[in-house]
């Protein structure tokens, strides 16, 4: 897997992917908010500063040629949509533009900029897959080291993991619950529930199940994801296993039921 030393900088949101709950509060918008959207919009500045043509010919050509249309076309009827329900009264105006501001300006818009120009301008779509495995099973190892966190209740490895994953304390401003009711102590029929650096189980759940048609054909495959082939095989014959365990482990009965399916 070669990358350039000089667009590893560029890449750092790809790795802020696998801190999903890691976040601080915003007074103003009443919210918390995601370090991974603060340094993808720094990066996406950072991209139209210096690249804008680039970036701008990417967005069009990929905008014209993919069903990325469809999915813009969605959002802005999303959006048209909340702006006329704030105008019939169902919801407020600083509640619709809050919305609008937070989740489609500074969180999919830059999502969609940045992930359609780093691939093949920054990385290759084959480097860009190997890159996110040998990711997402590191965050899988992270995981079992969160579980035994909790089932131990060892203080020291629960800070930290409640340190990366602080959205779950930081919701006690909306819940009005106590920190300790919102910290790694999840648990079912007497377990613990794994969530490793999630908000929670089920969203951990979630992440797993949806990238698991990409865990079962990378594991079945004879695709190299790194030079050394003891642990590039050993990647391979780990993942599946590692990833249905921890689905089991997060006691999410959908995502059991689906991985079952």
């Amino acid at each position: 897997m070669q990358i350039k030393i000089l667009n590893i900088f560029i890449l750092l949101p790809v790795f802020f992917l696998f801190l999903p709950a890691f976040a601080f509060y915003v007074p103003i918008l009443n919210h918390a908010y995601l370090f991974f959207y603060v340094f993808l919009n720094m990066f996406v500045l950072i991209l139209f500063i210096f690249r804008g043509r680039e970036v701008l010919n990417k967005l069009v050509s990929v905008y014209t040629k993919t069903p990325l249309k469809y999915l813009i076309r969605t959002f802005m009827v999303m959006m048209l949509s909340s702006i006329i329900m704030s105008f019939t009264g169902i919801t407020s105006f600083s509640r619709t533009f809050g919305y609008i501001f937070l989740y489609f300006i500074l969180a999919i818009l830059p999502v969609i900029i940045y992930f359609t120009y780093i691939i093949d301008n920054i990385i290759s779509y084959k480097n860009f897959i190997k890159l996110f495995i040998v990711l997402f099973w590191i965050n899988l190892n992270i995981g079992f080291i969160a579980y035994i966190g909790q089932w131990f209740d060892i203080e020291v490895i629960n800070t930290i993991f409640d340190f990366f994953a602080n959205m779950r304390i930081l919701s006690n401003s909306y819940l009005n619950m106590e920190s300790s009711m919102v910290a790694s102590n999840y648990t079912a029929f007497g377990l613990p529930r794994l969530d490793n650096l999630f908000e929670e189980p089920g969203n951990y759940a979630q992440f797993l199940y949806i990238f698991l048609p990409l865990v079962y054909s990378i594991g079945n495959s004879k695709f190299k994801i790194l030079k050394n082939q003891y642990i590039n095989l050993f990647i391979k014959k780990t993942i599946i296993p590692f990833t249905l365990i921890s689905i089991i482990l997060t006691l999410s009965p959908i995502y059991l039921l689906l991985m079952l399916i």
